[in-house]
């Protein structure tokens, strides 16, 4: 969580808005996946045909899909609850898409996050809808702030 801190940090400071830290928005939990590289990861933990939703990430640990479900939903029905125009949320790729799945009822989508990008939506609480109205944008990467 301290990169995604530490980006809303550089953000929040340059737009003068405060920093609002909530831990529902950390990385998912992938037990004793996590600082292995992807080849060591699927060497000792090979993808199954079939994980159930409530099954741990690996048979020794780590976070359910429901779980990491049920926190995403948390953490967007308190933004909507928060009733802001404009909102900022940072986190790690991963729940990103965890995000978004929930957000547009597609749960086996996926979205390809580059290292700093970053979606933008519009949440419209009348009509209920989220409209994805961008999606791995990185323009601070090309255009560096003067």
């Amino acid at each position: 969580m301290q990169r995604a801190h530490g980006t809303a940090r550089i953000v929040t400071d340059a737009l003068g808005v405060p920093l609002t830290p909530n831990d529902l928005l950390r990385e998912w939990d992938n037990g004793p996946l996590a600082g292995m590289d992807r080849e060591e990861a699927l060497a000792r933990y090979p993808i199954p045909a079939f994980r159930h939703d409530l099954a741990p990430f690996t048979p020794d640990g780590g976070e359910s899909q429901a779980a990491i479900r049920a926190r995403a939903l948390h953490a967007l029905e308190l933004v909507w609850q928060g009733g802001g125009q404009r909102v900022l949320v940072v986190t790690h790729g991963g729940f990103g898409n965890s995000l978004l799945r929930e957000l547009l009822g597609a749960s086996r989508g996926w979205v390809a996050f580059g290292d700093t990008a970053f979606a933008t939506l519009c949440l419209d609480r009348g009509s209920h809808t989220a409209v994805l109205t961008g999606v791995n944008l990185t323009p601070h990467l090309t255009h560096p702030v003067q």
